[in-house]
């Protein structure tokens, strides 16, 4: 069976710059494979080729993605965190293509 991915649930791999890998001819990755530790500096976090620092907020383009940088100074380590967060959604404002409605039963 080919079922389609919801790409909000698997945002958080691209952030952390990691590939995805198929099989079985599906649309859905199996798995991916992320750089290791040693790719991420020993000052903070890289994204899009810019550090950022302990608890500085990501800017990944996605309003309803919220990702930061957090670690420890004194180990050295360091990782990018994403959660997703349901826009708020205005019928006057219009919904931005990366978020998607939600109803409640």
């Amino acid at each position: 069976t080919n079922l389609t991915c919801e790409k909000r649930y698997l945002q958080h791999y691209e952030v952390k710059d990691c590939t995805p890998v198929y099989k079985n001819d599906t649309s859905c990755p199996s798995f991916y494979k992320c750089p290791k530790e040693e790719k991420i500096l020993a000052n903070g976090c890289v994204y899009n080729r810019r550090v950022y620092h302990s608890g500085e907020e990501i800017d990944v383009g996605n309003p309803c993605e919220i990702c930061s940088c957090f670690g420890d100074d004194s180990n050295k380590h360091f990782a990018i965190d994403c959660a997703h967060v349901e826009c708020f959604n205005d019928d006057e404002l219009e919904l931005n293509s990366s978020c998607y409605n939600t109803y409640e039963a």
